[in-house]
């Protein structure tokens, strides 16, 4: 009897770890506007935008999601592409990116994030950057506004990224 109550006590407390680990592995998502401008190098004029959602995992930090086309503020419609070149001050989309990738890690006040793609095939870019909120472990609070250095996706490309805002899901 006494073994048999230590088994079901060792299996009550297993079921507790595992439901635990398994609500702090959940993923949450992140949605915000995203902006990246090239200012310098071969590349100096691309710009890549729109909408960022993102799975972040709870445990981890790991970020994984998308960026689509966003808003244009003119019209309020959606761009057809998310990247562009700037001619004359007039953004000048790219029709054939309708979509990129998006992988990277978010944890405390540290962002780090690559664009896969972003200036065609093999040719990303990369961002490292801090979020006004501290996210705690794997997105636990809304960051606030992140924004940082980009480099890419040329050698010798320089920029900046921005995520004016954001909402959790």
């Amino acid at each position: 009897m006494r073994g048999s109550r230590w088994t079901l006590a060792l299996a009550v407390v297993l079921a507790a770890l595992v439901g635990v680990v398994s609500a702090e592995a959940d993923p949450k998502q992140l949605h915000t506007l995203f902006i990246v401008t090239v200012d310098q190098g071969p590349s100096e004029g691309l710009v890549v935008q729109g909408e960022l959602t993102a799975d972040v995992d709870s445990g981890t930090g790991v970020l994984t999601g998308a960026l689509t086309p966003g808003p244009n503020p003119s019209t309020g419609l959606p761009y057809t592409s998310v990247v562009f070149t700037t001619v004359g001050g007039t953004l000048v989309p790219n029709p054939h990116v309708t979509a990129l990738e998006v992988r990277g890690r978010l944890e405390h006040h540290a962002v780090n994030l690559i664009l896969l793609n972003a200036g065609g095939p093999g040719q990303h870019i990369f961002g490292v950057g801090t979020s006004e909120n501290d996210t705690g472990k794997g997105l636990q609070h809304a960051p606030g506004a992140v924004g940082g250095p980009a480099a890419g996706p040329q050698a010798g490309d320089l920029g900046d990224w921005a995520g004016p805002c954001c909402t959790l899901r």
